[in-house]
């Protein structure tokens, strides 16, 4: 049979052990965040010395940090390199457009078809009269410009006395005879239908490759003036670049003939005028670099000034609520531990954290809007 006070006894030993366990890893997790905390706390902390230390040496050698330079500028033989290279390119893409230009306006592709037509039709042409002239008697010739425009009539000529002429297709022929320009122009009438329709079909054909052409132009119009305009940008950029070329030669040339800071060097004055001038460049203030030298100055104690506000509140947190769990871990175990276990859940509550840190940190906006309103 089982002992009714011995099963009690056993029955509040299990919970005294069980509640010591709870109150040992309850204390383990109190120790652990503040250990945490603690670490947040000393990382602020150093991060502030690291800010105070860096606004210092800001404040300290602002001048020298002001000129400092991420990068040493271009000797003038870099920039005369660089500006002969952009010269250069600049003709490349010159050149380049002038290609293009010539290329948007060569119709030959449109108007080949039509030149072997032509072609075909004038050597036709010429086969055909070439004969007539051939048995003519003909002192003299001269061209005309439209062969449509000829008339077979014997005419007497004016300019060349006991001549005689006939407007032939192409040319005026002249004779030494009356007969002989009218067996001429016999001749070349018997033919005359055929030599009208070619010279005709010549001209249609002169006709339809004009109209081509100028529809091929009316169509590349807009590209070519695209492209001319680009051209003559270039040739803007071209102009400048050789002006700059050539100012970076002269530039060179007066460093190596007379040093690098021989343009700074002022001729020396005499008397008065070279006292007035010493005293006129001792007093002189270089206000830009002082400018620059103050902005740089104030401007990283007025970072400092910010970050250090936000973080001193961050790590008076943590160092604040570390300290509150680690005063509760001390308290269970100055308790050794002795908690019942029907009270550990009101203990519990009891220790969570409620302290109140206060009213929040202004952030440096806030703290700005408060001085411009003091400062009114």
């Amino acid at each position: 049979m089982n002992d009714p006070k011995r099963s009690h006894a056993l029955g509040a030993n299990s919970a005294a052990i069980d509640g010591s366990a709870k109150v040992a890893e309850l204390t383990k997790r109190f120790e652990s965040r503040a250990a945490v905390l603690e670490a947040q706390a000393s990382i602020f902390l150093w991060m502030i010395i690291g800010l105070l230390f860096a606004g210092a040496f800001a404040f300290l050698f602002a001048a020298e940090i002001a000129k400092f330079d991420l990068g040493s500028a271009p000797t003038l033989a870099e920039q005369y390199q660089t500006a002969d290279r952009a010269y250069k390119d600049n003709e490349q893409s010159i050149s380049q457009i002038d290609n293009l230009i010539k290329q948007l306006g060569d119709d030959s592709a449109v108007t080949a078809k039509i030149d072997v037509s032509i072609k075909d039709a004038q050597t036709r042409l010429s086969a055909l009269i070439e004969p007539l002239m051939l048995k003519c008697a003909v002192v003299h010739k001269s061209y005309t410009i439209n062969p449509l425009d000829f008339d077979l009539g014997v005419l007497e000529s004016a300019n060349r006395k006991g001549e005689f002429y006939i407007l032939a297709p192409g040319s005026t022929l002249y004779f030494d005879s009356k007969d002989s320009a009218s067996r001429c122009a016999d001749d070349i009438r018997g033919r005359e239908a055929d030599i009208r329709s070619i010279i005709g079909e010549i001209n249609q054909l002169q006709i339809n490759r004009s109209a081509s052409k100028s529809q091929f132009s009316a169509a590349q119009a807009a590209r070519i003036a695209e492209s001319t305009g680009e051209k003559q940008r270039f040739e803007q950029e071209g102009k400048s670049l050789h002006f700059l070329r050539a100012a970076l030669i002269d530039q060179i040339l007066f460093e190596k003939l007379y040093g690098k800071n021989a343009a700074r060097v002022l001729p020396p004055a005499s008397g008065t005028a070279a006292a007035n001038s010493e005293t006129k460049n001792d007093t002189q203030v270089n206000w830009p670099a002082i400018i620059q030298t103050n902005a740089t100055r104030y401007g990283a104690l007025l970072i400092v000034f910010f970050l250090v506000a936000i973080l001193v509140p961050q790590y008076r947190y943590n160092v604040r609520l570390a300290s509150y769990y680690q005063s509760r871990s001390d308290l269970i175990v100055l308790l050794n531990g002795n908690i019942p276990s029907t009270e550990f859940a009101q203990i519990v509550a009891a220790i969570t954290p409620t302290i109140d840190f206060g009213k929040a940190p202004k952030t440096p906006i806030e703290q700005l809007v408060e001085v411009a309103k003091l400062a009114k």
